[in-house]
């Protein structure tokens, strides 16, 4: 059962889209958007903010299912890199029924929420059952997803993801990641079926060729007349060494410059990683407005490389942040990983900051909330009419947060701290987080537990 909606919120300080405002009242209307900000007033008949309002984080990448992985593939030898992360991942793959996929997501998705994250854009690329048969319901993983979202109460952009071959060399899929596969018609009729369901349950519908290594020109051919204006597109880009010297063997071509060359690359397109491009690819990708969709907690479990975060700020780029792998489930933790690493590799403290009147925690949940918005295509991130009312409520009186200003307090819960200091989260205008526990929390916990036996069995 959803949560009653509220009918707003008054805060004696909420970051706006212009900085951090004091006495702001939020009115909400029906559809789950902020329909009136009033500053001034002592909303006297709304619901009292505890603390600072910031608005809800964006998670611009996941893959839910990777939830069940956490334990499974950190402990490893000094050998282990990405690929043998990655065969671990698809020996789960493998075990995943319809039910295990929307319990582990449904449990993902309340671990995002209880974190900051109100919106998620799902990189969904497990299409058919374990015999390697699509399923009856071509949609259904798919459909899982969407459920899980709606269990949950978070926004989702679901991103059904085109996977054909193996590499470069245009191999087959074989084994669990023949799972991936979906050949023909086959794509067409699950983006079909989704643009159906949409008129019964809200979610935003994007498309995700997966990487270069993974789909053909062709293939990419085969999706430009969906890529329609507004439809976000998402492709992982450069993550790893070995993908661009495999896409520069096979096309003579880095990934970024075959993507320029060859498709219709816009602000709608977000590269995921982006990792090991170089300085005029960067160039390239911000004058065309895409957003780097970066994953710094996956990237340092994974050994992947440092993005040139500290550049990409100083030179205006868009970027979002995701969790990816679920090694983390933080927003914050995500972006302190960003901050800290910039300093590291800047070997000073004054890195660029997207909003340099505002400390660095705020502004970079800020700004990632609001390119992330982007990313997903939906409106969110920002506090202001006609967007979602999605909103992280800090508690004031947390230790970690006492006699600070509402700027330090966003710093503070952004660069030190964790879900402790978030009293509320608010989706659409409802409370599905309160004091630490999701409003379904029992029933989540007890789907999960189900799965996760079953995961455990069925590996052992």
């Amino acid at each position: 059962m959803a949560p009653p909606a509220l009918p707003g919120l008054f805060a004696e300080s909420a970051l706006l889209p212009d900085g951090w405002v004091r006495n702001v009242s939020l009115r909400f209307a029906a559809d789950g958007t902020i329909e009136s900000v009033s500053t001034g007033a002592d909303g006297a008949d709304l619901p009292r903010a505890t603390g600072p309002v910031l608005p809800g984080a964006v998670n611009a990448h996941s893959h839910a299912f990777q939830r069940a992985l956490v334990g499974r593939v950190q402990r490893l030898s000094p050998e282990d890199d990405f690929w043998s992360w990655r065969e671990r991942m698809i020996r789960l793959v493998g075990v995943l029924g319809p039910e295990d996929v929307e319990a582990v997501s449904l449990r993902c998705y309340r671990d995002l929420l209880l974190h900051g994250y109100t919106s998620v854009a799902e990189f969904h690329y497990l299409h058919r059952d374990a015999n390697l048969s699509l399923y009856a319901e071509p949609a259904e993983l798919s459909l899982r997803i969407v459920a899980a979202a709606r269990g949950a109460g978070i926004g989702l952009t679901l991103l059904p993801v085109l996977y054909r071959r193996s590499g470069f060399d245009g191999g087959r899929l074989e084994g669990p990641k023949a799972r991936f596969g979906l050949y023909g018609d086959e794509f067409d009729r699950v983006l079909d079926r989704l643009e159906s369901e949409r008129r019964l349950v809200p979610f935003t519908l994007g498309l995700a060729p997966h990487s270069l290594r993974s789909v053909s020109r062709s293939d990419l051919d085969e999706l430009a007349p969906r890529m329609r204006p507004g439809v976000p597109v998402h492709v992982h880009v450069a993550e790893q060494v070995a993908e661009v010297d495999g896409c520069r063997d096979a096309t003579g071509l880095t990934p970024v410059r075959w993507l320029f060359r060859h498709t219709a690359v816009t602000d709608d397109w977000t590269f995921v990683h982006a990792t090991h491009a170089d300085a005029d690819e960067y160039v390239t990708m911000r004058e065309a407005g895409v957003v780097a969709a970066l994953c710094p907690t996956t990237e340092g479990d994974l050994g992947d490389g440092l993005f040139p975060f500290a550049e990409w700020v100083a030179g205006g780029g868009r970027f979002a942040v995701g969790s990816d792998s679920q090694v983390s489930v933080s927003a914050g933790e995500e972006l302190r990983a960003l901050l800290y690493r910039a300093r590291i590799a800047e070997l000073r403290r004054g890195v660029p900051s997207p909003a340099p009147t505002l400390g660095h925690g705020t502004a970079l949940w800020r700004a990632a909330a609001e390119h992330g918005a982007a990313a997903i295509g939906r409106r969110v991130g920002r506090i202001e009419v006609g967007a979602a009312a999605d909103l992280v409520v800090l508690d004031a009186s947390n230790p970690l947060l006492e006699g600070l200003s509402p700027d330090e307090a966003g710093c503070a819960f952004v660069q030190s701290g964790s879900a402790a200091e978030i009293e509320r989260v608010v989706v659409a205008g409802r409370t599905v987080v309160e004091r630490g526990r999701h409003v379904d929390d029992e029933r989540i916990r007890r789907e999960w537990s189900a799965a996760a036996k079953r995961i455990a069995a069925a590996l052992s």
